[in-house]
């Protein structure tokens, strides 16, 4: 029936419409509140995509009750928790996952005492059918299911967090103090603690980051380079990534400097979203040096009395072989940095293998700067 089953007197979508949902979501195009041809509206397409999302949760329900052990792994950013864990059963088969997201801000307190209470209700939420559920309706929503989430409780043996003390502290909070669960405090038959948790772990990620951006800080002329190209505002780095026409004018330039980019590079790519996001302005401050100077040129000539002039004019009187030299070792040092987060930044990875990486890591850096 056109791409559609009967089932108990109802119309449902078939198995090939709701794999087409399926698909679009994986290529980024079925996102929004957009209806997707061939399938239906924005509603019809919302529900699709909810009834994907509670058949993935049933999984990890099912599996989680047969697990033996499990980690829960946290991040708070930008006022949100997102929480995930990882678990194995008694075959050593490992399934991880998402067990939500809350808003940290608007639900709850900017505190140890508000993340706590956070992961919690995460996992009350986790462990209630159809939560999520975008069009409730009279007995839409299932009811918690308080004994699976009381044994998952008791099998969560791993913390890991970033390193912010307030997210060590909840982890702490989570294995010792007690949680009023929604509907009676302290029930008798709820287990308000995790109070199996052995071990409290730092996040690899977040610690690796800190061997740039701890190092870099404390040294006033690698900080200075770092300003002048691509940190500050007013950096040509900056400039070029937020003006249409200095981007245009670095493209054209690098075409005449260097050709044989073609015409991939437009600009900088230099966005404040992390520290490592500047290996890549760093790179090509490096890589396309005569196209940056060239247009430093260009801006400090044509503006010369307003403030990007200045600024230009500012950076071709602070740029010399010694600055550029520095920021050509620092851009090895990134690349080199980059390798080692990128492979702690993986959903999953061995573990065992970490000590390996960090130590080809630090052999490298010796070799490329110490000498040895």
């Amino acid at each position: 029936m056109n791409g559609h089953w009967i089932v108990s007197g109802r119309v449902v979508p078939s198995a090939a419409v709701i794999k087409k949902v399926r698909q679009a979501v994986r290529e980024g195009w079925g996102l929004g509140d957009e209806g997707i041809d061939g399938v239906g509206g924005r509603l019809k397409v919302k529900k699709i995509k909810f009834v994907l999302a509670e058949a993935c949760r049933e999984i990890m329900r099912e599996f989680l009750k047969e697990a033996e052990a499990m980690s829960l792994h946290q991040d708070v950013r930008a006022g949100y928790l997102m929480l995930r864990f990882q678990a194995s059963d008694v075959d050593m088969n490992k399934m991880l996952g998402l067990l939500g997201i809350a808003d940290i801000a608007k639900e709850f307190r900017p505190s140890a005492n508000g993340i706590k209470d956070a992961t919690h209700v995460l996992l009350d939420r986790f462990w209630t059918p159809s939560y999520h559920n975008p069009f409730p309706r009279r007995g839409a929503k299932g009811k918690l299911k308080k004994r699976s989430r009381q044994q998952m409780a008791l099998k969560v043996e791993v913390f890991d967090a970033d390193a912010a003390a307030d997210e060590q502290k909840a982890g702490r909070k989570l294995k010792t103090d007690p949680y009023d669960a929604p509907g009676g405090s302290n029930a008798d038959d709820y287990m308000m603690t995790l109070s199996n948790i052995k071990i409290f772990n730092k996040d690899t990620t977040h610690a690796a980051r800190r061997i740039q951006t701890r190092t870099t800080k404390v040294d006033g002329f690698m900080l200075k380079v770092q300003q002048m190209h691509f940190l500050n505002r007013e950096s040509m780095a900056q400039r070029i990534q937020h003006s249409r026409i200095f981007s245009e004018r670095f493209a054209k330039n690098i075409q005449k400097t260097e050709a044989k980019y073609g015409k991939r590079i437009k600009d900088m790519r230099a966005r404040k979203h992390r520290f490592e996001s500047f290996q890549k302005p760093q790179g090509r401050a490096v890589l396309l040096h005569r196209a940056v100077l060239l247009t430093a040129e260009q801006i400090a000539n044509e503006r010369r009395n307003l403030q990007a002039g200045k600024d230009a004019t500012q950076f071709l009187d602070d740029v010399d072989e010694e600055t550029e030299l520095q920021l050509g070792l620092m851009s090895d040092m990134s690349d080199e940095h980059m390798i080692l987060l990128r492979f702690s930044d993986q959903e999953q990875y061995e573990s065992t293998e970490l000590a390996h990486e960090a130590r080809i890591f630090l052999r490298r850096i010796e070799v490329l700067f110490d000498n040895k």
